[in-house]
């Protein structure tokens, strides 16, 4: 679906690299999955901030991303430092909508 914005997308498959790419990379956005192969994605969003604090980064707008209407996810992420959520399925025209919104704020 992400492809299909006129947004440059880098995914990941795991926590690893999801790690990786955030400490080698500057972003915009970054939309972690709540499905990432078993991972508590709310600790890779922890993750995400202690390396922003520890290189002195600028924060990056973090939102969680899922399929599930599970309130305690939603809080959890948002609990682990995430700026938002946003829930499965989605429209394209909706999330480049979303995330032009999203990218608009920071500049």
């Amino acid at each position: 679906v992400l492809e299909k914005t006129e947004f440059n997308i880098i995914h990941t498959d795991n926590r690893e690299q999801a790690l990786q790419f955030f400490s080698d990379n500057d972003f915009d956005i970054v939309l972690v999955d709540n499905d990432l192969h078993g991972e508590s994605c709310a600790n890779i969003v922890k993750e995400f901030r202690n390396q922003e604090r520890f290189r002195a980064k600028h924060p990056t707008k973090i939102f969680g991303f899922t399929a599930s209407d599970n309130e305690s996810v939603r809080s959890e992420f948002l609990s682990s430092g995430a700026d938002g959520f946003l829930y499965k399925p989605i429209k394209v025209k909706e999330l480049s909508a979303q995330l032009r919104q999203i990218v608009e704020s920071v500049l």
